[in-house]
C-alpha cells in the first residue's frame, strides 16, 4: 500500500480521513463531486496541458515503462511530463521533470493564478514530491511553481510564455525540508497502524469543511453546533467541553455574536426577527421602475475569446424582470449566448436596450453583479458611462437577510437565495428544473459552446439555462413582494 502526494495532502488535513481512505475505500465508492470540482478537474488538466507547450522537446512518460524511464533519466536535457517514481510505500507522479548536468528539475503545475503569497498547501505538494524522488537516487536541484498570470489578457493565439508565469521556490522547500520528512514519517506511521480511528480533529471544524470520512466517526445533529455561522473551534471546544452539540440545547448564549445569538434564539424560540424600521429605510431607497436583474457566467482557466483573463467569470447570459410601478405587471427580457464568440458585445448591447437610465436594479450579491458591470464596461468603452452607473442604482435584495432584518430559523444562519426563496416562497422551486444551481449552468454553456453534441442537446441545454435564470429573478421579485407585504 503507497502514499501518494493526494494521501499526503489528505493526511495533512485529516489524519483519520486518509486511513481510512486507504483500509475502506468502498465506503466512498459513492461519493460524486460536485459541478464546481469537476470544473476545477477538467480546467486543471487544460492548464497542465499548455504548460507542456513551454517545453516542445518533452517526451509523455505516464505510461512508460520503468526501464524505459530510466534510461531517459540518465540522458541530459531530457524532459518528461507524469513520470512515476516509487519509493518503498511512497509514489508520485511529477507534471513536468527536466534532466540537467547538475540535477532534476520539478515542475509543478497549478491551476490556479500566481499569488502575492506563496499558498503553504503547494509547498507541501511539491516538497513531498522532491523527497520521494530523491529517495529513489536521484538528486533534485531545482523546483519550480508553474501558474496562471492574472494580469494575462487574451489577444490572438496564447503564448503558453506569456499567460504561465514560472515561480523558483527550491528554497522555501529546502527550508519546509525537515518538516516534509517527519510529515511524511507520520504518515507512513499512521499506514502501518492496523488500528481503524474512530474520531477526528475535523470536528472542531464548521459543517462545510469536514472531512469525508467525518459521518463514519460521529453522529451529530441535523441542525448542530456546526451550522452556525462564522464558527470557530475554539468555540465548539467550549460547547463540547459543556456537552452540548444540537442548536436546541444550547444555553450558553455569551459565547455567540448577536448574528450567531439570532441563529440560535430564532430557532430554539420558533420566532422570526423583523426589524421593521430598518426594513422600511432599506425599502425607501427603491426607485421605480424596478429592474430584477441576475448574471449566469463562466469562469475559464484559460480565457477562450479576446480581451478576457484567466478566471475571468465570463458573463453568457441574463434575466431581467421589470416592473414600472408599484404592484404592476411585470415584464421579462433575457440574453443567452448561444455561439463559440465572446458574448461581452452581445450582452452589453441588449442590456442597454432593455433597461432605462432610471430605477433601482435589484440583485442578490452586488459585488459580484457589479464585478460583471466593470468587466462589461472595459469591454464596451463606447457604453461604458451606463454599465458603470448600474452599480449605482444597485438594490441588494440579499443585504435585508445578511444584515438580519429579517431572519427566520429555516435560514439556519445562510442568505443565498437558495436558503431564502423556498421559506418565503415555497411555492416556487428549482427542482423541477433541468439546471438548479451556478456551478451546473456554467457547465452546461461551456458543454453547449464548445462540445461536440447534437443540436437538440444544444436546444435542450439553451431551454434549461433560461428556465433557470429566470427563475432567480423572478425569485427577487417574490421575496420583495412578501418583505413589503410583511412590512405594512
Amino acid at each position: 500500500m503507497t502514499i501518494t502526494k493526494t494521501d499526503f495532502m489528505t493526511f495533512r488535513s485529516c489524519a483519520s480521513d486518509f486511513w481510512m481512505k486507504k483500509y475502506k475505500p468502498e465506503l466512498f465508492a459513492d461519493n460524486t463531486l460536485s459541478a464546481f470540482d469537476q470544473q476545477l478537474i477538467i480546467q486543471g488538466y487544460e492548464v497542465e496541458m499548455l504548460a507542456q507547450k513551454l517545453f516542445p522537446d518533452g517526451i509523455d512518460a505516464k505510461n512508460m515503462k520503468s526501464q524505459e524511464q530510466a534510461v531517459l533519466l540518465g540522458t541530459a536535457e531530457t524532459i518528461l511530463f507524469q513520470p512515476t517514481f516509487t519509493a518503498h510505500n511512497l509514489q508520485i507522479r511529477a507534471d513536468i521533470l527536466m534532466v540537467t548536468p547538475d540535477g532534476l528539475h520539478i515542475y509543478e503545475v497549478k491551476g490556479s493564478t500566481k499569488k502575492e503569497k506563496l499558498k503553504k498547501d503547494d509547498l507541501w505538494d511539491v516538497g513531498f514530491q522532491k523527497e520521494v524522488i530523491e529517495r529513489t537516487g536521484h538528486k533534485v536541484s531545482k523546483v519550480f511553481l508553474v501558474e496562471l498570470n492574472k494580469d494575462f489578457i487574451k489577444d490572438g493565439p496564447i503564448n503558453p510564455i506569456d499567460i504561465l508565469t514560472v515561480t523558483d521556490v527550491t528554497q522555501q522547500i529546502i527550508d519546509n525540508h525537515i518538516e516534509v520528512k517527519m510529515e511524511i514519517a507520520n504518515a507512513l506511521k499512521r499506514l502501518s497502524d492496523l488500528t481503524q480511528p474512530t474520531s477526528c480533529d475535523c470536528y472542531y471544524k464548521i459543517r462545510n469543511n469536514h472531512c469525508d470520512s467525518f459521518a463514519h466517526f460521529y453522529t451529530i445533529p441535523d441542525y448542530s453546533i456546526h451550522d452556525i455561522s462564522r464558527m470557530t473551534k475554539s468555540k465548539i471546544e467550549k460547547f463540547q467541553k459543556a456537552s452540548v452539540e444540537s442548536i436546541d440545547d444550547i444555553t450558553q448564549y455569551d459565547l455567540l455574536t448577536d448574528i450567531q445569538l439570532n441563529q440560535v434564539t430564532t430557532h430554539q424560540n420558533d420566532q422570526v426577527i423583523i426589524r421593521h424600521q430598518d426594513i422600511q429605510q432599506a425599502l425607501a431607497k427603491l426607485t421605480y421602475p424596478l429592474y430584477f436583474l441576475d448574471y449566469e457566467t463562466y469562469p475559464s482557466a484559460i480565457p477562450d475569446f479576446d480581451g478576457c483573463f484567466p478566471y475571468q467569470q465570463l458573463t453568457f447570459q441574463y434575466s431581467l424582470h421589470i416592473q414600472h410601478e408599484p404592484g404592476g405587471p411585470l415584464e421579462h427580457r433575457e440574453y443567452l449566448h448561444t455561439e463559440a464568440t465572446s458574448p461581452l458585445k452581445n450582452i452589453a448591447a441588449s442590456l442597454r436596450k432593455d433597461i432605462g437610465d432610471h430605477g433601482s436594479v435589484i440583485v442578490w450579491n452586488k459585488s459580484f453583479e457589479g464585478g460583471r458591470n466593470k468587466e462589461l464596461a472595459n469591454a464596451n468603452p463606447e457604453i461604458q458611462e451606463f454599465l458603470f452607473s448600474l452599480n449605482d442604482r444597485f438594490f441588494d435584495l440579499m443585504t435585508v437577510f445578511s444584515n438580519q432584518f429579517y431572519v427566520h430559523k429555516a435560514f439556519k444562519g445562510k442568505t443565498s437565495i437558495k436558503k431564502v426563496l423556498p421559506v418565503l416562497c415555497p411555492e416556487l422551486s428549482y427542482d423541477g428544473l433541468g439546471i438548479k444551481e451556478g456551478g451546473a449552468a456554467s457547465n452546461a454553456w461551456r458543454s453547449m459552446i464548445f462540445d461536440d453534441i447534437s443540436l437538440e442537446q444544444k436546444e435542450l441545454i439553451a431551454r434549461d439555462l433560461l428556465a433557470y435564470c429566470k427563475l432567480d429573478t423572478l425569485a427577487m421579485v417574490e421575496i420583495l413582494s412578501f418583505i413589503k407585504q410583511i412590512h405594512t
